[in-house]
């Protein structure tokens, strides 16, 4: 199919193409039958829709359509909401605006020795206009002074009266002097005191007695700046912002036994809390658990806890009847695993950090466990998994750029174990193993590596050596990176149906690292 880029029609050619070709202004010149002859199939689009595949653009691309043809450039330049996303080098911020007009507009902007002028003259002229603000120092510390960080936080003092969402990233490592957030800007009579969605990740000196009543997301603290928390801070938060649903927390809490025995539960309206570390700061104090209990963790929807071994936090995981399980190695840790799990409602646990002794003492996860999702390059678990008598599928996860490229055995567990009894898993009936990367690298299309090779043998021995508890009839092997070798010394037909899907995965690994990602 081929877009014209000029406003004159041309008939609707009949078929099936399968590729666009967009058509310069001097082919569009030629005629139809040219153009045929060419092998081009010719559709004219609305401007509507033109716009609207546009919006699926992103900024560079956009910026690209309006240099294709005097039509498009019209489109696109007369079409404010195209360029409301202001992200790139400080040098086309000018270009933007003036293409914004007088809309709303989300800016994202990095602070750099070369741009602190331009980002300084960004955010006095304009910061009225802008619907959200991500504003990041992050990794220029050697090159930015503290009294130019702390110059662009005080610009934020400028009146925002459309300001819903604000991202403040400071440097990685503490500067000589210590910045201050602004936080006179959120109160009342502030410039950003409609805010909904705040982060203030390694800034210090957030008031949080001038959080906007609007506020629904905070993220606060992170590595050098992480806050210590007292109980009155916690009181003054959710009692200050009533509306709060997300809240994202790294840091350490300055609270005694005494002070949670005697105040009663904190009434929050949270839908998810993340603790992205521990809370106690020693082994005499382990303050996580009794910080959740304060939180009333149980009438949270989403909850993920760092489990520290001074500080525990498996203990989200109680009394919590999960229907999916799922056990992700640790980048630096081979003992320790993150866990997901969630329930027939569809609430969300994690614990990041957890070890595979302390999750086998929650029964009740097991016995009503339906999927069980595992790494297939995690052979250190314990074998077999405790009885799962509910389990109707299992899932093997393995990462596009793993070393090994040939998967002569399928090992989620230690094999080496010597067991007698079967693992019981009664109901178990498909087994799904899949070849993927993450979502982040999916968008990179970073993973180049050539294919690995899945003997149809290697499966078979799985299902009969591991899985003659249950009863697997189908057997799914997911992605397009995995290649099934069948095994042809062999009559012997496979006791399970194998369907091969080779579509792109990606495996939903949770983050392995403290870090704020952005709310959801």
């Amino acid at each position: 199919m081929i877009m014209t880029c000029g406003p004159d029609t041309h008939e609707l050619i009949i078929g099936v193409p399968e590729e666009v070709v967009v058509i310069t202004s001097e082919r569009s010149n030629r005629s139809c039958d040219a153009q045929l002859a060419a092998g081009a199939r010719i559709i004219t689009l609305s401007h509507d829709v033109i716009r609207l595949i546009f919006y699926l653009l992103p900024l560079s691309g956009r910026i690209s359509v309006s240099h294709v043809c005097a039509f498009w450039r019209w489109l696109a330049v007369n079409d404010s909401l195209l360029w409301t996303t202001l992200k790139g080098p400080p040098s086309i911020i000018p270009v933007l605006w003036s293409r914004a007009g007088s809309a709303a507009v989300d800016v994202s902007l990095t602070l750099w020795p070369t741009t602190i002028e331009d980002v300084l003259a960004c955010l006095s002229a304009h910061l009225s206009r802008m619907r959200s603000l991500n504003i990041s120092a992050r990794g220029v510390e050697r090159f930015v002074l503290d009294d130019e960080w702390q110059e662009m936080l005080n610009a934020l003092r400028s009146s925002a009266p459309r300001l819903l969402r604000l991202r403040v990233d400071g440097p990685d490592i503490r500067m000589r002097g210590q910045a201050v957030f602004p936080s006179s800007a959120l109160g009342e009579q502030g410039s950003a005191s409609r805010l909904q969605e705040l982060a203030v990740i390694r800034t210090t000196g957030l008031d949080l007695s001038l959080l906007p009543p609007s506020l629904t997301s905070l993220a606060l603290g992170n590595s050098w700046a992480d806050p210590r928390l007292t109980l009155r801070d916690l009181q003054t938060l959710f009692n200050q912002c009533p509306k709060l649903q997300n809240v994202w927390l790294s840091g350490t809490a300055q609270i005694s036994y005494a002070e949670l025995d005697d105040a009663p539960p904190q009434t929050v309206a949270l839908q998810k809390l993340t603790l992205a570390g521990q809370m106690g700061s020693s082994y005499e104090d382990p303050l996580t658990q009794r910080i959740l209990e304060y939180l009333s963790f149980r009438d949270i929807h989403s909850v993920d806890v760092y489990n520290a071994e001074a500080d525990p936090g498996y203990g989200v995981l109680q009394d919590f009847e999960a229907t999916s399980l799922s056990i992700y190695p640790r980048k630096y840790v081979i003992s320790h695993y993150d866990i997901d799990v969630t329930d027939s409602r569809n609430r969300f646990r994690r614990v990041r950090s957890a070890g595979y002794v302390e999750l086998l003492q929650f029964q009740e996860i097991w016995t009503s466990l339906v999927t069980l999702t595992i790494s297939g390059d995690m052979s250190n678990l314990p074998r077999p998994p405790p009885p799962v008598p509910r389990l109707e599928t299992l899932q093997i996860h393995y990462h596009r750029s793993r070393s090994w490229r040939t998967i002569d055995a399928i090992e989620p567990w230690r094999l080496d174990l010597d067991y007698d009894e079967a693992w019981h898993c009664p109901n178990l009936r498909t087994l799904e193993i899949v070849l993927g990367t993450t979502a982040e690298e999916a968008k990179k299309h970073s993973d180049k590596a050539n294919p690995i090779e899945l003997r149809a043998r290697s499966i078979f021995w799985f299902v009969k050596g591991e899985l003659p508890g249950g009863d697997v009839r189908r057997v799914f092997v997911r992605g397009d990176g995995f290649r099934v070798l069948s095994d042809q010394k062999s009559d012997e037909p496979l006791p399970f149906e194998l369907v091969v899907d080779q579509n792109p995965c990606t495996i939903p690994m949770p983050d392995m690292e403290a870090s704020f990602s952005g709310f959801d």
